[in-house]
């Protein structure tokens, strides 16, 4: 699997029942840390699920701009009976709102009829008009219109820090899932290699029994540790694969297709690297606390409008009328004295309505407020308490491969005790027993180490940034 730069630099190790090594061979086999990001975050389905919700609430915005399109209309009403036009009304035109509180509206009509309404009478030809609408007191600064669109915009933001702090926790949770297969195979690595390490000195039992060097006995002693090896083995095998099958869970191909190890795969060496800033510094532009913000704002455009509907409404209407001409005579045909005008007005009396529009945002804002705080803090003491633990297990993992290294000296010291007939195989299985579990605990720190490293920068939303 070919496999990009790191991004991220994560502390990892080899293992070999001889010897620890940090810097392994380069292999086409090798699966990274980050390329298990890259498939993750480009191909898993939660991840594209979580992009979707970006494109709907960018559909959602491009809804609540249809509010100040452009509308064609036309309007037509007519009577006739027993024979008679008593009369024909109609109109057309285009309606082009703003973004502001100003509404245009300009068209053609033209009325015909017996018993036409005095009111309607027009000129043969009909009239053109342009009709300006004004709020001059509620909807003057904020109407229900733009009031969607402002939310529309901050839903936008919302679901983008929504899709990302999901996709860093679902990369902390496939990332974890890759380093408990590095403890899992590296251990069984180990007993691979202590297996191999006890069957040859079966093998050169069985020599130094037939030449009378050593007893009888020895040769059931060391087929008793070769077997224990090897069942030891066995079993870290089979974790070691059930830790890849539960890594696959994570790993897909374009086009929703599961992604499946090969039995070569193995996971990569990688090298150490520091934790960004504290808490305090991560925390400015979290996405918990980003979008605990986009609500609490859109919950401040209702509170707006609600308290916007405690003025009386009052709207202003001017039509101009001019009669139709050739384009080059339209303008001499304009008199100022030619219009319309209008206004409505209302108020409700008791603003029930309006009072517990006001008083629900406001408790929304607030409750919002108060969670924001919350997680905030939850954020800090989490991410402070995960520098700690990574800070002593960073010392645990040094210590843990000194003490190894100590226990593969003890053993290979009784190995040349036992050459020259001054140590038994019970001492040297027992050396080389405490060398295993002390690297079964490398490991095991290894993949500690690495979950709480990831799950500190996926809190921190850096994962994904």
């Amino acid at each position: 699997m070919k496999t990009r730069p790191l991004l991220l630099l994560l502390l990892g190790g080899a293992a070999a029942f001889g010897q620890m090594s940090n810097n392994p061979p380069d292999d086409s086999t090798l699966l990274r840390a980050q390329a298990v990001l890259e498939i993750v975050t480009e191909h898993h389905p939660v991840a594209r699920q979580a992009r979707l919700r970006l494109e709907g609430a960018d559909a959602e915005a491009l809804k609540s701009k249809g509010g100040f399109d452009p509308k064609l209309f036309s309007e037509m009403e007519q009577k006739y009976f027993q024979e008679k036009n008593y009369y024909w009304l109609h109109q057309s035109g285009v309606q082009i709102p703003t973004n502001f509180a100003l509404q245009f509206k300009a068209g053609y009509q033209q009325h015909r009829g017996v018993f036409l309404n005095p009111e309607n009478q027009l000129p043969a030809t009909g009239l053109y008009f342009l009709e300006a609408e004004l709020p001059l007191l509620q909807g003057l600064f904020i109407d229900e219109r733009r009031a969607a669109f402002r939310k529309a915009r901050l839903l936008q933001d919302a679901s983008r820090e929504e899709a990302r702090w999901a996709i860093n926790k679902l990369l902390i949770e496939s990332l974890a899932a890759y380093w408990q297969w590095y403890q899992r195979f590296q251990t069984a690595q180990t007993f691979q290699d202590a297996l191999a390490t006890a069957t040859e000195r079966l093998v050169a039992v069985k020599k130094r029994v037939a030449t009378g060097e050593k007893a009888a006995i020895d040769t059931l002693e060391a087929t008793i540790q070769r077997q224990d090896r090897y069942l030891k083995w066995q079993n870290a095998r089979d974790q070691a694969q059930k830790a890849r099958r539960n890594l696959e869970n994570y790993l897909w191909l374009e086009g929703s297709v599961p992604l499946e190890l090969n039995s070569q795969t193995s996971p990569a060496y990688q090298p150490p690297s520091l934790l960004p800033p504290d808490a305090d510094t991560l925390l400015a532009g979290h996405p918990r606390l980003n979008v605990l913000e986009a609500k609490r704002q859109m919950a401040d455009v209702d509170r707006r409008w609600a308290v916007e509907q405690f003025k009386p409404q009052l709207d202003l209407r001017y039509k101009l009328l001019s009669q139709p001409a050739p384009a080059a005579e339209l303008w001499q045909q304009y008199n100022p004295d030619n219009y319309t005008w209008g206004f409505s007005a209302s108020f409700p009396l008791f603003l029930r309505k309006a009072r517990g529009a006001q008083q629900k945002a406001q408790v929304k804002m607030n409750t919002l407020q108060l969670k924001r705080q919350q997680k905030r803090r939850e954020l800090t003491n989490k991410l402070r308490a995960l520098r700690r633990s990574y800070q002593l297990q960073a010392q645990q993992v040094q210590e843990a491969r000194q003490m190894a290294n100590n226990y593969r000296e003890l053993a290979a010291a009784e190995q040349e005790k036992f050459a020259v007939g001054e140590s038994s195989l019970f001492l040297i299985n027992s050396r080389e027993l405490k060398y295993l579990q002390s690297l079964q605990k490398v490991w095991q720190l290894h993949n500690k180490f690495h979950s709480t490293r990831n799950e500190y920068l996926g809190t921190a939303a850096l994962l994904y940034p």
